[in-house]
């Protein structure tokens, strides 16, 4: 899986205070399933495609900022790397929730639930699989325009 990675990433160069601190960020990935078919796979390959669903749960340690701070990079990387996500209505009301646990005056501990997919296509070369991940479809102009990004 690629996804915990890249937001980890994007978090921890879009957040002063992660980029201060990445210990206090933390990633799980919870309730994984793997979708496969018996399917040979792609036409023109004798694998096999699959998909990963997950929950992936960020935990932030005492977080001291207002939490769109927090959220606006989480939202950028959703455009992204789950767009469906923020175009469809369904998935809206359930894609991403977050918990926060207000510790003091100055911190809390902020625990946000992302669900997220993967495809996975598996191609052989040389009569050995071979794994590639497929790209996220892009959101079309109308779309983009409609929630307001670039």
């Amino acid at each position: 899986m690629k996804k915990p990675n890249a937001l980890r990433a994007a978090l921890v160069e879009n957040n002063p205070y992660l980029r201060q601190n990445p210990g206090k960020l933390h990633i799980f990935v919870d309730h994984g399933r793997l979708e496969a078919s018996s399917e040979a796979g792609r036409l023109g390959s004798k694998g096999g495609s699959f998909r990963y669903s997950y929950t992936l749960n960020i935990i932030v340690t005492d977080y001291p900022y207002d939490s769109p701070t927090l959220m606006m990079p989480i939202i950028a990387w959703v455009r992204d790397w789950q767009p469906e996500l923020l175009a469809n209505p369904d998935r809206q009301r359930d894609g991403i929730k977050f918990e926060v646990d207000i510790l003091n005056d100055a911190a809390a501990d902020v625990s946000i639930e992302i669900q997220l997919t993967e495809a996975v296509d598996v191609q052989y070369v040389e009569g050995k699989p071979v794994a590639s991940y497929r790209p996220e479809p892009m959101l079309s102009d109308q779309v983009r325009a409609f929630l307001g990004v670039d």
